[in-house]
């Protein structure tokens, strides 16, 4: 695990203070959470206003490891697995964070698309 997930744990073990509080978070990682929590919550609420409840339900099941990226990118770029391919370094997470953006604001784009090319 990389030091902030160990830090974070040995945090929730040790202390009361909650190690994702605001004081704790720094702000441009909070202002990613928030942003990214509301665009979540309008797609969903756009589903559920359209009448498309099982298509929501299916929105939400692709927003939730969308949003955990952006959440937890510096912890993820920092996993390193080996499956078939060897991963030397771990990944910035940045690049983790924009990944993760541009995945989550592409239902807009294609919905986007759609209704001016329609």
């Amino acid at each position: 695990m990389g030091n902030k997930v160990r830090r974070i744990l040995r945090t929730f073990a040790t202390e009361d203070q909650d190690p994702l509080a605001p004081e704790t978070v720094p702000w441009g990682m909070l202002i990613n959470r928030l942003l990214s929590a509301l665009v979540a919550a309008a797609y969903i609420i756009a589903a559920l206003a359209d009448g498309a409840g099982p298509a929501a339900i299916r929105l939400l099941a692709f927003l939730i490891p969308v949003v955990l990226l952006i959440w937890y990118s510096e912890e993820i770029g920092g996993l390193m697995m080996h499956w078939n391919v060897q991963i030397t370094a771990p990944s910035p997470g940045w690049m983790v964070r924009l990944f993760a953006w541009i995945l989550l604001l592409m239902p807009a784009f294609v919905a986007l698309m759609y209704a001016v090319y329609q």
